[in-house]
């Protein structure tokens, strides 16, 4: 078993709670993300940010939350939100595109070319890591659920349930906690810069 595995289960050995405790996270958080990692500008590019994994367990200790925790919420929500919003695709639904791209251009999962698939123009505030999360942990997992976890899942299959699930192309529903949320952290991000004089 992998490492992260056996940790996992030996936390939920100890602590008696057997299952995921999801918490969202708070603002404070967020911002704690954020000073940890917008201390690389300008040297890195914002797209090129990340902390160590030294540096993401001195922030988990901080802040009480798991590294892999911190880390997702920076590489597939902060981090992407930023992105999107300088390239004016904030919220932009990309779902659809996504699979049918894949789809087209490639002939099974294992050889789809995720960095080459970030660098196409459609999915402009989207990273390697971000395509890769919307795919596996969603499009993939939905198949998946519909068709049958015994069932193997092509990336055709992908495309046709996903064209089916969702009929409509444009901007996502988001909750208008998200949508607070995002204007918080692209306003820390703007003052941030700012007061650097970046």
């Amino acid at each position: 078993r992998k490492h992260l595995s056996v940790r996992k289960r030996i936390k939920k050995l100890k602590t008696g709670k057997l299952s995921i405790e999801r918490h969202s996270f708070m603002l404070a958080e967020d911002l704690v993300i954020m000073d940890a990692v917008l201390t690389q500008l300008p040297e890195r590019s914002l797209e090129m940010l990340e902390l160590s994994y030294s540096d993401w367990d001195r922030l988990a200790a901080q802040v009480g939350r798991g590294r892999s925790s911190l880390g997702k919420r920076w590489e597939f929500c902060l981090k992407p939100w930023l992105l999107q919003h300088f390239s004016g695709t904030l919220n932009m639904d990309v779902k659809r595109m996504l699979a049918n791209y894949l789809a087209e251009h490639f002939t099974d999962i294992d050889s789809i070319d995720w960095f080459a698939v970030a660098r196409k123009p459609e999915f402009v505030g989207h990273t390697m890591r971000s395509l890769r999360n919307l795919f596996f942990s969603y499009l993939f997992h939905q198949t998946k659920k519909n068709k049958g976890y015994s069932s193997e899942v092509t990336l055709k299959d992908v495309a046709e349930f996903t064209n089916a699930k969702f009929t409509l192309v444009g901007l996502c529903k988001v909750n208008e906690n998200t949508l607070t949320r995002q204007k918080q952290i692209i306003d820390y991000f703007e003052q941030y810069v700012k007061k650097q004089g970046i």
